[in-house]
């Protein structure tokens, strides 16, 4: 590996700590795990046919009885429901209940701070950066590390 990939590779995993630092610092407070945290704000984000178990998981990145265990949790405190869906009768839609939906909000706020540094970075240059980014996470995806 060169030097310059060393670099690349440990900058990212810099931020990624980063991150799962900030949204364990939000979590935590709320009495969820970084995986409920993940699931409610990917629920508040996705259309309603994207929430189902098999789709969180897929873009989760972990495996479906993992989802399962932590979306009947938030079932548990109120946070999630579930509706079957219309289009195929063995689904089950999984909903954020309003109390679900105010925690949701609370947590997508948890990258404010990321969203202030990057505010600062000149324009051109989150440019190249976006561009670097979408280019490496298109190799991801193709090489099936990402899903689509």
């Amino acid at each position: 590996m060169s030097e310059i990939e060393e670099q690349i590779i440990n900058s990212i995993e810099r931020i990624s700590d980063m991150m799962r630092n900030l949204l364990w610092q939000t979590c935590e407070p709320l009495g969820l795990t970084p995986t409920q945290a993940n699931i409610l704000s990917l629920i508040a984000k996705s259309p309603k046919s994207q929430s189902n178990v098999s789709s969180l998981a897929e873009r989760l990145m972990v495996s479906r009885p993992t989802i399962s265990d932590s979306v009947k949790s938030l079932q548990n405190k109120g946070l999630v429901v579930f509706s079957q869906s219309k289009k195929d009768s063995r689904m089950k839609i999984i909903s954020l209940s309003k109390q679900g939906q105010e925690l949701a909000d609370k947590i997508l706020s948890y990258t404010e701070k990321f969203h202030e540094s990057v505010s600062k970075i000149f324009m051109s240059d989150k440019a190249t950066l976006n561009e670097s980014l979408s280019v490496l996470t298109k190799k991801l995806e193709q090489d099936e590390m990402l899903p689509v």
